[in-house]
């Protein structure tokens, strides 16, 4: 199953955007992880995948390896939709 992993911070003014896409995607077949890069396991997760900036949404594999990722910038569901197929 892929997953999307989204990477925020509690004042980033563009972060606040992912919320509605979180819930447009309910009922999909798609695995939501949500860090916090503020966190001690949202700043191990953003250093494996050397992110610097937020947010940053990247979709995986089931063995997390990255597929796409959209940086510094929030896509619509249907961009999502479209990667995942459903």
């Amino acid at each position: 199953m892929k997953r999307l992993k989204i990477f925020i911070k509690q004042n980033c003014p563009d972060c606040a955007k992912v919320r509605p896409l979180i819930d447009g995607l309910a009922g999909r077949e798609i695995y939501i992880q949500e860090y916090d890069v503020e966190t001690y396991e949202g700043r191990a997760e953003a250093m494996f995948y050397d992110i610097m900036h937020t947010p940053l949404l990247m979709l995986t594999d089931g063995q997390g390896n990255e597929l796409y990722s959209w940086r510094s910038t929030v896509p619509s569901v249907d961009d999502i939709i479209g990667f995942i197929g459903n």
